[in-house]
């Protein structure tokens, strides 16, 4: 048994701290013992309670303004707040006594973080480093050099939750060899394939964030001209005022996504991780609509290479009519389901067992 710390941080969406809860659940799964320290808002609709989970002052953003740090309350997080945050990680780390710390992202992101990271692989003492991180971290070629720099003077290894021979790392990510040979893919990490909940209906996700409303806005217009039912899942905030146009449901997000989607004739969303790894182990056509808030690219590189598979059509939101969505919504609902991804997947156990071969092979 190893002493295995997972230190998440999301501050926008919940993807990153699903994915570490994951990890943390695998882990405990073969046997060890688990903290997962987390500095994200607390998420009520995530079931976290087989986990042992440690809330710390909670930080988030308004969209993707990763300038401004925000407390619970929605005030800018000031010096004070972010020293109380630090101390309440330091101390927990120290009271467990972690052999590794997995961190989430960093130092690929979370630069607004970057001292908290520092100090907490301080309080970590000789733990094994490791960095967990998605498939795409949002390309900062600036930051490439400074990136290397951390890993190999600090960390033993990186584990990444994708297919090396479906997209890499290197796809977003150029480092130099002595860095690269730190990296391992483990696959995409996401829930079970579930049965498909029959609807024939198209299935729109919309997400929590600004691209959220126009695209609401869109699918609805677009079902209004339809023959067929589309349903719309938004987040509170998105959904707030919405009306239902003829042939449309709106909804809130519930964990029957998956089921529905299975069932679904047509699928319209965004190309986040988590919908990703989804769509990825069903065969509903899909259009994806890659979120380019803020200018990042992160959705835009996923969708394109997903684009490049049968059954999955991309577009910008900017190049969309009602019209144009809902004849291709049609027209993929119309015709043939589309061949499952052959990608690599995980429940987190091929993350975890590589977990355990670096902190075995730094041990030798």
């Amino acid at each position: 048994m190893t002493r295995i710390a997972f230190l998440s941080t999301h501050l926008s969406g919940s993807g990153h701290f699903v994915r570490t809860l994951m990890l943390a659940r695998a882990a405990l799964a073969r046997g060890h013992e688990v903290r997962l320290f987390t500095g994200g808002k607390p998420l009520p609709h995530v079931d976290a309670a087989d986990v042992p989970v440690v809330q710390l002052p909670p930080l988030s953003v308004a969209g993707l303004d990763f300038r401004r740090l925000l407390t619970q309350a929605g005030t800018v997080a000031d010096a004070e707040y972010r020293a109380a945050r630090a101390r309440a990680l330091c101390d927990g780390l120290r009271a467990f006594g972690p052999e590794v710390l997995v961190t989430e992202t960093y130092p690929f992101g979370r630069r607004p973080l970057r001292e908290e990271f520092e100090a907490a692989i301080g309080a970590a003492g000789d733990a094994t480093l490791i960095c967990s991180v998605r498939d795409v971290p949002e390309p900062k070629p600036h930051r490439e050099g400074e990136t290397a720099a951390i890993l190999s003077s600090a960390f033993h290894g990186v584990v990444v939750h994708g297919d090396a021979g479906f997209l890499p790392l290197s796809a977003s990510w150029t480092l130099p060899e002595a860095v690269a040979d730190m990296v391992h893919h483990t696959g995409y990490v996401g829930r079970a394939a579930v049965d498909p909940a029959t609807a024939d209906e198209i299935l729109v996700a919309v997400g929590g964030g600004t691209l959220g409303r126009p695209m609401l806005d869109l699918a609805t217009e677009a079902a209004s001209g339809s023959a067929r039912r589309w349903r719309v899942r938004a987040g509170a905030e998105v959904a707030r005022g919405a009306s239902c146009g003829r042939n449309v449901v709106i909804e809130g997000l519930h964990p029957d996504y998956p089921a529905r989607l299975a069932g679904a004739a047509c699928s319209v969303s965004l190309c986040g991780y988590n919908t990703a790894v989804d769509l990825a182990q069903v065969d509903t056509p899909a259009i994806l609509i890659p979120s380019e808030e803020g200018g990042e690219r992160e959705q835009s590189i996923r969708a394109g290479r997903f684009g490049q598979e049968p059954g999955f059509h991309t577009h910008r939101i900017s190049d969309l009519t009602p019209e144009l969505l809902r004849r291709t919504a049609e027209n993929l609902a119309d015709g043939p389901r589309r061949p499952r991804l052959r990608i690599a997947l995980d429940d987190g156990t091929g993350a975890v067992r590589k977990i355990e071969d670096i902190h075995a092979g730094r041990a030798r």
